[in-house]
């Protein structure tokens, strides 16, 4: 029960640095947070066997591959500012990966482990949403 929890706030905390208390981004939260309990909950119902936890990887990997791509936009070139074509949601679907992997890590893996890759993903996270506003302003 405690490592879904903490798969729980971990995700809370990555949708929060993510996407702050934006209105239109909302569903990251509930995204992220099922995410990250449906990964930890795979792998503490495969047991210890290393077959079923293999099995239950895979799935993580397929499902969570899915939502990503999911999250991942292609503008035609005649939509955007630049020639060429833009691409959105590369981030959005990074922090999902990164979410079931906390998830995953979690269920499976020393703590210390893990809130060392939270902090180093926060840190990424805050300073790209703070490099992306100041460049917006100019």
């Amino acid at each position: 029960m405690v490592r879904l929890g903490l798969a729980a706030l971990a995700a809370y905390t990555i949708a929060l640095s993510h996407g702050g208390l934006q209105t239109h981004r909302r569903h990251h939260y509930r995204l992220h947070i099922l995410v990250g309990l449906s990964a930890c909950l795979m792998l503490l119902s495969a047991g210890d066997s290393p077959d079923a936890r293999s099995r239950a990887l895979q799935g993580v990997a397929i499902g969570v591959g899915l939502l990503g791509s999911g999250h991942i936009l292609q503008a035609p070139s005649s939509q955007t500012e630049h020639s060429g074509v833009s691409i959105h949601g590369l981030t959005s679907a990074a922090t999902v990966w990164f979410t079931a992997t906390v998830g995953i890590s979690i269920a499976t893996s020393n703590l210390m482990t893990v809130a060392t890759a939270m902090l180093l993903a926060l840190i990424c996270l805050f300073l790209g949403n703070q490099f992306y506003r100041d460049n917006r302003t100019h």
